[in-house]
């Protein structure tokens, strides 16, 4: 960022991530969803492999001094962005009363920890819903994974939790599943990721009709290209409510 401290005027535009796509190495899903044709109002986040949220030119801030903020490099940073996004869509749009969903373009080598720092402060902004976008490869384009934010609705009457550990290198180290109908200690499923979606499944599969939650464990380190994976699966699996967290409580 060329300079920390925020001016006067904020340039809103489209938010896209125009122009960015040579920093933001999208990780690959090849069977990702299509991406909403009618998201409603968004807001739009560009995650390089730093964990910083690059703006695209229509978004810089210009500064009082004549210096451009062109990053947003900690949550407080994000968190005022966002609110004047949000009050630009408000004067734009005042009838519309339903929260902008963030679209979050994420480098594949982002850690979960400094992923889960921007989509915590999106929250905390008051933001309920995320679509994280992914390369489905082949010249497919991108794809998407819904997760939420904030869990609406009804409680999962049926809940799982994985415990993924990483590695230093950032790589899926085990997976560990706990929950009803699974051995007291945990099914360990070592590094196993298709494993893990299979077993998701079978779990689904018996629970038919009940609301299933996935509450993802994740360690910090575990890079993004791993993380989406693991969402992915769990979603193919058929679990209607998936919450990556940091493993620590305290971080969440």
């Amino acid at each position: 960022m060329r300079n920390a401290m925020y001016g006067l005027l904020v340039v809103l535009g489209s938010g896209t991530n125009a122009g960015l796509a040579d920093e933001i190495k999208l990780p690959v899903v090849p069977g990702a969803a299509d991406p909403d044709k009618n998201p409603g109002p968004v807001v739009c986040l560009n995650v390089n492999e730093r964990g910083r949220v690059l703006l695209p030119p229509s978004d810089q801030i210009n500064n009082t001094d004549g210096t451009v903020t062109d990053t947003l490099d900690n949550a407080e940073q994000v968190y005022l962005y966002l609110n004047r996004r949000a009050k630009a869509e408000a004067r734009l749009n005042p009838d519309n009363e339903e929260p902008q969903t963030v679209l979050l373009w994420t480098h594949a080598g982002c850690s979960f920890e400094q992923v889960y720092a921007i989509t915590k402060t999106a929250r905390r902004a008051g933001h309920t819903q995320s679509h994280w976008r992914v390369d489905r490869g082949a010249d497919k384009g991108e794809g998407r994974l819904p997760v939420a934010l904030v869990r609406a609705g009804e409680k999962p009457e049926v809940e799982f939790v994985a415990r993924v550990t990483a590695t230093d290198e950032g790589k899926v180290e085990k997976i560990l599943l706990t929950g009803d109908g699974l051995p007291k200690d945990g099914l360990d499923l070592k590094t196993d990721v298709a494993a893990f979606g299979k077993k998701l499944a079978d779990l689904a599969a018996v629970n038919k009709g009940k609301r299933i939650g996935l509450r993802l464990e994740i360690g910090d380190k575990l890079l993004q290209a791993h993380v989406v994976q693991l969402i992915d699966a769990s979603i193919r699996a058929d679990i209607a409510d998936v919450s990556p967290v940091p493993i620590d409580p305290k971080k969440r």
